[in-house]
């Protein structure tokens, strides 16, 4: 959060100055260099006497005391004393005050790694600290604006990594406007505490932490100390780029920095079980995001190295199993699927037991493969089975539970057992939708499969309701170019096509094609499928025409 706004914390380290009579205060565009926030850490008596302070505190405790008698900010002071370590700032740092300061000042390090001679404008040191009053409106609008464009560069600070306490502030959100509407640069950097729990939580939840955490970014969420300030800061926003524009820009960046993150802790091992695991996270990232012929190798190459390294029965090799059986059905290559997914249910059998969540899991991953591979009376069993130790040993609310729900209720719709379908996924939805919420990924996949019933019964209006429901929400929650939002774009297309709706159906499914086509790539099983169909409206709408000459002809 940028110095000159109103802090989060309950100490205000703003540096906020009335107009003067003869035009604005001009913006302080000092910063420090990088490579000088290690002396200062030293200076303040070392990591260990700074552990745990918030940057409020190490404001509190170790700058204002030195800048006291000449009541001036930090930078003012190094360069009143000549220091080689104060310059004009390239980079603005954008974060929140009740952040660790030894978490930003790592995430700054380890981002900057290649260029730690850059001077970066961080508002602990650039402003002063010993004066608060107020900035107008117009002068954050004009003179900071035109900072932020000087800088050309913004580095948000990303913690927690899962739900980022910087874009739940609207003077943050303000910064994301000043970078976008000026057209600089735009990243995010976390600590390493941060990439370590960003690659714990994609080992134990996989796309679906990645899918969960984009879910949660929101603009309009931000909140603000002063509702006045919130109210003209979301003024400017929606006459300007919108919530949808700030949306997006994070939304992309979140995605390609996290695959960074995964990337380089891949490029980092060389060998051994640490390369296998940070190869199965890489491999499940890419396979995610539709990058498929990129995760086949590294999937491919962590099974053989588990296998050959740990053996068969390893977690890690079982792990590595499941990753590219997960990467085969993405591929459409259900029969190589089948048998993968097959070994791995029984080898967590035999590791876990039978109603351990990871053995429900892959009880729960065949289920699907059988259906996928029409073969439903198989699936069927199975994903009861996986619903009933669920809710028995997870609970009937818990996320996976209700996960079970939902395949079971698209399992019942695909044996025609329609009233069961119905009834089991309305119940889902609202349970899905009451406890992890109406924009949570499960919701609306829940919300999907109601849809699918509702128009196998004919209910046409409701279930194209939900449809554009589902579609709205994730674009808004995922970005334009998730492979849910397109999913959700082609089922949208298909239902106008089933319908007759030529005309609505044709210019949705180019949009989904060519999203897909720029996303995915051109050989994606998605990508194939939404090309056929396309071909298909275009032969139904040359019959149509075909037959309507006739029927003119006939009269």
């Amino acid at each position: 959060m940028m110095g000159g706004a109103p802090s989060s914390s309950t100490i205000s380290t703003t540096v906020v100055i009335q107009n003067s009579e003869s035009g604005p205060i001009p913006f302080p565009k000092d910063g420090v260099l990088l490579s000088y926030v290690d002396v200062f850490v030293e200076q303040c008596g070392g990591k260990e006497k700074l552990m745990g302070l918030t940057t409020n505190d190490v404001c509190e405790k170790f700058i204002k005391p030195p800048t006291f008698a000449q009541k001036s900010s930090y930078c003012e002071l190094l360069r009143s004393q000549n220091h080689p370590a104060v310059g004009t700032a390239t980079v603005f740092i954008s974060h929140a005050w009740k952040y660790y300061f030894l978490d930003v000042v790592d995430a700054l390090v380890d981002f900057f790694k290649d260029d730690t001679n850059i001077f970066i404008w961080f508002d602990m040191f650039s402003n002063n600290q010993h004066k608060a009053v107020d900035f107008n409106f117009d002068w954050w609008c004009n003179t900071f604006k035109s900072a932020i464009k000087q800088f050309g560069h913004t580095v948000m600070i990303i913690s927690p990594w899962s739900d980022p306490v910087t874009l739940t502030r609207a003077w943050c959100l303000f910064e994301i406007y000043c970078t976008i509407d000026t057209k600089s640069k735009f990243d995010v950097a976390m600590s390493d505490a941060q990439q370590e729990l960003f690659i714990k939580d994609m080992e134990v939840h996989g796309n679906d932490a990645i899918d969960k955490m984009l879910s949660l970014i929101d603009a309009e969420r931000s909140v603000c100390f002063h509702a006045e300030d919130k109210a003209l800061i979301f003024d400017i926003v929606k006459k300007s780029i919108g919530f949808d524009g700030v949306n997006a820009l994070v939304f992309n960046e979140m995605r390609s920095y996290l695959i960074s993150v995964a990337e380089e802790c891949f490029d980092r091992e060389r060998r051994g079980a640490p390369k296998i695991q940070y190869g199965i996270v890489l491999g499940q990232l890419y396979t995610g995001q539709g990058r498929l012929l990129s995760a086949a190798p590294i999937l491919k190459a962590s099974v053989m190295a588990a296998k050959a390294l740990l053996g068969e029965w390893h977690v890690l090799t079982v792990e590595a199993q499941t990753a590219l059986a997960m990467l085969l059905q993405s591929q459409d290559r259900f029969q190589l699927a089948e048998p993968l997914y097959a070994a791995c249910l029984e080898k967590r059998r035999k590791l876990y037991g039978d109603d351990h969540a990871s053995t429900l899991t892959a009880l729960n991953n065949l289920a699907t493969i059988y259906s996928d591979l029409g073969r439903f009376q198989e699936a069927l069993p199975l994903c009861e089975r996986c619903l009933e130790l669920r809710a028995a040993k997870l609970g009937p609310l818990h996320q996976d539970t209700l996960a079970s729900e939902s395949n079971l209720a698209a399992l019942y719709r695909n044996t025609g057992q329609l009233d069961r379908a119905q009834e089991l996924a309305e119940q889902c939805a609202r349970s899905t939708g009451s406890s992890l919420g109406e924009d949570h990924p499960d919701t609306l996949v829940a919300l999907n499969n109601l849809a699918s019933i509702l128009e196998a019964l004919q209910r046409y209006g409701k279930a194209e309701e939900l449809l554009l429901f589902v579609l709205d929400k994730r674009a808004t929650s995922l970005g334009d170019d998730h492979p849910l939002t397109l999913s959700s774009m082609f089922n949208l297309a298909a239902h106008y096509r089933s319908r007759g709706r030529l005309d609505n159906a044709r210019p949705l499914l180019k949009e989904c094609t060519e999203r897909r086509i720029n996303a995915l790539g051109p050989t994606h099983p998605d990508t194939l499928l939404a090309l056929k169909c396309l071909a298909n409206i275009d032969n139904d709408r040359m019959r149509m025409s075909v037959s309507t000459e006739n029927i003119i002809e006939d009269l």
